[in-house]
């Protein structure tokens, strides 16, 4: 599994105090139309303001989400595969 963490830059202040969430986005399958689906909710959360953690199987991973993943301003790729 490979953990992406996004977080919005616009804010400085805590997320509590901004109204921000902390949101963990888990995707098993990410080919077609749920990867486009995942990666646009992913950029309307960031673009709110919201910290995104995207979880994803690296197994079952589809080039072109990969690509869209990585390109979200990703601060943290992390290979969770033990």
């Amino acid at each position: 599994m490979v953990e992406l963490d996004l977080r919005s830059a616009s804010s400085s202040q805590s997320f509590q105090e901004a109204g921000c969430l902390r949101i963990a986005l888990l995707v098993e399958s990410s080919s077609a139309g749920v990867g486009r689906h995942v990666i646009d909710l992913t950029c309307a959360l960031l673009e709110s303001g919201h910290s995104v953690h995207l979880l994803y199987s690296s197994r079952r991973i589809d080039g072109r989400f990969s690509k869209r993943a990585r390109a979200t301003s990703p601060l943290k790729s992390e290979d969770m595969r033990s």
